[in-house]
């Protein structure tokens, strides 16, 4: 009788930066309660991911999980596939990391389970044409990507099953398709729909492999799912019908490798997943691209040609996520051949790009980057730093970024001790989702296909800042700004045409520029545990002028010298203060900011709305504090209270 081989796994992880409470939850009611329900069937075998922060939790506050699964890996019923450490977009990477990252799963996996994996789970299924090449040299024999991946080689449909070969240079992978039909299906739809479509695969496959690795949150965490998973059963029923279907047999990575030979030689073109296509590109594309597809979908042989975007796009989209690139390039590099934990960490992607997921909206994620950038660097000499695209100062306190983009500001501002970047702001953008309308959703839809509707209050903030909110920025105003939408209104001088002309000083830096008959100076210095700004408009000044200062603190407070401290949340107006005091409860930073001849200081909060799991969520970036001079000269100074 002609049997389906079924190769079935779970991807599980959580990003560096996320809160240990996540780590919980997501353990009791996906990760723990889906290899308990598997160890009952002792006949259904799988192939098995967990990421290295995953791992590391795991490994500090469940450790007999650990145990639990090399059990299961003793008696092939699990097999663990590897992959980067610290689930970085391996692409990216310079040779070094991407070594670093693959050998560090292996290392952790013998050490865990007794046993260095041969398959390799790709993040995001981001594919380039020379991963072959890097894979093979640090020992892995097979990576998953999806169907999409081979569609969009050329093959058709029917002709995606079993595996493929590729290589690169004198190195060799085999190419495994995850079939997107059951990434939808699995557990959204009942047990006896799934089991339907294998029967027919059956039919149009045979003798042959079909493979599914897909999210292990998806077994309790995403929405919806706990109930239908366990309160409903669904797993345990999937399992029971696979144990009796004598049409289809489970098998792991090894057996698939010994039970037939690589179908022939494929080429994967540069590619993600199909969702990732459209989540690069730009909203009015999205719009366009969704338009379009709906148009096609019926005409399934047609969707291979639509591409969409790729996922270095994330970097031209936001410029905060391409700003965390030219960090962790320029971290990297300083370390030269050496392999340091903290830059691994930062390479992470969660934080780096936005789909359906909060990923680069999500404050903490991007601060656990920051920091372990911070960190991976802390042997740096003090001093001044020329590099192609910006300036580094760094003193014993602080270290600071400076550009001459938007006629000469700081990218970042990092407070060493505390290994914090405190200006890592992500300014407002109208997302594509931000159109979408209410719909009927389906029960036990997957989170692909679920929609949510907007809050009215979140609208204002629905908006796209027309710069970054980046500390030194300048506005020149007709008025006094009543809200942060107001900022970007008023007629300012058009630095971000111009750049400016960046110079080393005994001290510090010089920022100089000229633009609309006015000639502006910033001189910026360090000492001890103060950062100065001192600022001079030459020519006819007439109208009052600003400065950005944002900041981004975990949970921040702010006073003035009559005020009690206020949450960051809270707007203010104040008159003519001499003295701004912030504080951070997580980190415990104090920060004094002193001012010579301001006129006012508005302080406005910075929300996004970005969609995440549950639906759309206000997320609070941090403060724009905006302080307003008419005085040709004035002087802004940060402390560190210690």
């Amino acid at each position: 009788m002609e049997r389906l081989n079924f190769l079935f796994g779970v991807h599980c992880h959580q990003p560096v930066g996320n809160f240990g409470f996540v780590f919980e939850k997501a353990y009791k009611r996906a990760y723990l309660p889906f290899f308990q329900c598997l160890k009952e069937f002792p006949d259904i075998k799988i192939v098995a991911h967990f990421s290295g922060p995953l791992l590391d939790w795991i490994e500090e506050n469940q450790p007999s999980f650990l145990d639990f699964l090399k059990e299961m890996v003793e008696r092939g019923q699990v097999e663990i596939i590897g992959g980067g450490y610290y689930e970085p977009i391996l692409p990216i990477l310079s040779e070094k990391d991407q070594s670093a990252q693959l050998k560090l799963m292996k290392k952790k996996c013998q050490e865990f389970f007794g046993k260095k994996p041969e398959g390799c789970w790709i993040a995001e299924r981001v594919w380039e044409p020379s991963l072959p090449f890097i894979l093979s040299k640090n020992g892995y024999r097979a990576v998953f990507l999806d169907d999409f991946h081979f569609l969009s080689s050329g093959l058709e449909d029917r002709e995606v099953f079993d595996y493929f070969q590729s290589y690169h240079l004198d190195s060799k992978v085999y190419l495994f398709p995850i079939k997107e039909k059951y990434r939808y299906l699995i557990p959204f739809a009942p047990v006896e729909e799934v089991m339907e479509n294998f029967q027919r695969d059956r039919e149009i496959y045979k003798d042959s492999i079909i493979t599914m690795v897909d999210d292990g949150e998806k077994f309790g965490i995403w929405p919806g799912t706990y109930k239908w998973v366990w309160e409903e059963k669904w797993l345990k029923k999937f399992f029971e019908a696979l144990s009796k279907a004598d049409f289809i047999k489970t098998i792991t990575l090894e057996e698939a490798l010994s039970l037939k030979k690589p179908r022939g030689v494929l080429h994967i073109p540069t590619q993600s997943y199909f969702e990732m296509g459209e989540w690069t590109l730009p909203a009015q594309k999205i719009l366009k691209y969704k338009e379009f597809y709906n148009e096609i979908r019926e005409r399934k042989e047609l969707k291979p040609f639509l591409k969409g975007g790729y996922w270095r796009n994330f970097f031209e989209k936001y410029e905060e996520s391409f700003w965390i690139y030219q960090r962790m390039v320029y971290v990297s590099s300083y370390l030269k051949d050496k392999i340091n934990l903290n830059l691994l960490k930062a390479q992470c992607n969660c934080g780096w790009w936005h789909g359906i997921f909060g990923g680069l909206y999500l404050p903490f994620l991007r601060r656990a980057i920051f920091s372990n950038l911070i960190k991976a660097e802390k042997n740096k000499k003090e001093g001044f730093y020329k590099e192609k695209e910006f300036f580094v100062l760094r003193d014993k306190k602080f270290q600071i970024f400076a550009i001459e983009g938007y006629g000469g500001v700081l990218k970042e501002i990092d407070v060493l001790d505390k290994s914090l970047n405190i200006t890592d702001l992500l300014r407002r953008r109208i997302e594509a989702y931000h159109f979408e309308e209410k719909k009927e959703d389906r029960e036990h839809a997957s989170i692909h296909d679920l929609s949510f509707s907007i809050e009215p209050s979140f609208k204002p903030d629905i908006v796209n800042d027309p710069n970054p909110h980046l500390p030194l920025i300048m506005h020149f105003l007709d008025e006094i700004p009543l809200n942060l939408n107001e900022i970007q209104n008023y007629e300012r001088i058009k630095i971000w045409e111009g750049r400016g002309e960046i110079l080393k000083r005994k001290l510090g830096i010089e920022i100089k520029t000229k633009q609309n008959g006015l000639e502006i100076t910033k001189k910026i210095k360090i000492d001890g545990e103060n950062l100065n700004f001192q600022i001079k408009v030459e020519g006819n000044l007439t109208k009052y002028w600003a400065v950005e200062l944002p900041f981004s603190f975990p949970e921040g407070f702010y006073k003035t010298e009559k005020l009690d401290f206020i949450p960051f949340s809270s707007p203010n107006l104040f008159e003519k203060p001499e003295t701004m005091f912030l504080r951070d409860r997580v980190t415990d930073l104090k920060l004094e900011i002193g001012f010579k001849n301001l006129e006012k200081v508005c302080i406005f909060p910075l929300n996004t709305i970005a969609k995440c799991e549950e639906g759309f969520e206000k997320i609070l970036q941090g403060i724009i504090i905006l302080p307003i001079f008419f005085e040709k000269e004035a002087c802004i100074n940060l402390k560190l209270e210690v």
